[in-house]
């Protein structure tokens, strides 16, 4: 027995750092580190290490490929638990993480609502938390603003994009977002306007975003634009470099007499000339329109036009559509379909995005409802 108490001590002394005590109480483990590291590994044969609690209700999981699953399955809408928590902080944060290679810090603004990351030794917003507060990226730099945006991962994927097809860099650029988070959203340039004919209306839709519709008498109308007169919001000048990129759907069935778009204009709601649009162009609406494929259309500001189809099919779900002139050529395109040419006509200095339904002579509602936009230009133009 000596000899056995002898060994133990100088296993234990041969630990420095190691577990001093392992208790189990009422089925709960406790383990006490000194000064040093506890591992968790799974064997060789297993799949990874799997977090219970309360029994055998599975938690979270890590496999052996170092991918972590923080829950079991989907929450349901009406969950009250099983949620992940990150750290927040009443205002802007501004302490200097410790460096973790290969991870980034996050943290929650919860004064200005807005989601912080850890980026190129900045505190960077990932993104607004709330509709109506906006971001915009100036020389690559992204700052807050006071209007728009409530999709951030969506606007740099787009900014990216948009900037790389108008051959400029993100130091070379100035791209900004709006959420259209009303039918009056305040934010950069001012709030919305509308005008409308028959019986047209614009409304907010449930703060996300806003409707246009001709309504169900013919020969109605409805409108809905930004006049975005001052920097940084206002839109290239002359000649410049621009593009924009708008989620949206077109929520009714159309025909050959609908014109449902969206996209930019010169002349506030105007669309006969100075505008690039994205949306449904029928072919009794607009000479060289399409009843069965999206298409993109350009106006500049001495009337001369053209119109180009996409190769994706008009339907009532939510596109991405981008139009944008990279100083030679300007270019259309929906979701991921190969980028289509249009006919360089650059509208003279656009300074509105616009959204616009109309029904022509058909007696049916023509409806079409605006996300979240994005918009790009050469810095300093």
């Amino acid at each position: 027995m000596k000899n056995y108490f002898k060994r133990f001590s100088m296993f234990m002394a041969s630990f420095v750092g190691a577990i001093i005590a392992l208790l189990l109480v009422t089925g709960v483990c406790y383990a006490l580190i000194v000064s040093g590291t506890l591992t968790l590994q799974s064997g060789t044969a297993g799949t990874g290490i799997v977090f219970q609690t309360n029994g055998a209700n599975t938690r979270g999981t890590i496999n052996n490929a170092g991918s972590w699953n923080l829950q079991n399955g989907a929450l349901a809408t009406n969950a009250i638990d099983g949620f992940t928590y990150l750290p927040s902080s009443a205002g802007t944060p501004t302490g200097v993480p410790t460096a973790i290679a290969g991870g980034v810090p996050l943290e929650l603004d919860t004064t200005n609502f807005f989601l912080y990351a850890r980026l190129n030794g900045l505190w960077q917003i990932v993104g607004p938390l709330q509709a109506g507060t906006g971001i915009s990226i100036t020389n690559g730099v992204i700052a807050a603003t006071g209007a728009g945006g409530s999709s951030p991962g969506w606007m740099n994927t787009e900014c990216a994009a948009l900037i790389s097809n108008m051959s400029l860099t993100s130091t070379t650029a100035t791209c900004w977002m709006e959420e259209i988070s009303d039918n009056t959203n305040t934010g950069l340039g001012g709030n919305n306007t509308s005008s409308n004919a028959g019986t047209g209306a614009t409304t907010g839709v449930n703060g996300i975003g806003v409707q246009a519709t001709s309504g169900a008498t013919a020969s109605s109308n409805a409108n809905v634009f930004r006049n975005n007169a001052t920097a940084p919001a206002n839109f290239a000048t002359s000649g410049a470099k621009w593009g924009f990129s708008c989620y949206a759907a077109i929520t009714t069935a159309i025909d050959s007499q609908s014109n449902v778009t969206i996209g930019i204009a010169a002349t506030s709601v105007s669309t006969a000339n100075n505008h690039a649009v994205v949306g449904v162009l029928g072919s009794a609406a607009i000479t060289g329109g399409s009843n069965t494929f999206y298409s993109f259309e350009n106006t500049s500001n001495g009337g001369a036009s053209a119109i180009a189809q996409s190769t994706i099919a008009i339907d009532t779900a939510y596109h991405t559509f981008r139009q944008w002139y990279n100083g030679t050529n300007q270019k259309g395109q929906v979701d991921g379909e190969t980028a289509v040419a249009l006919t360089t006509n650059n509208p003279n200095q656009p300074t509105s995005w616009l959204l616009h339904a109309a029904n022509g002579t058909t007696a049916a509602a023509r409806t079409i409802i605006l996300d979240h936009c994005i918009f790009a230009k050469a810095g300093g133009t």
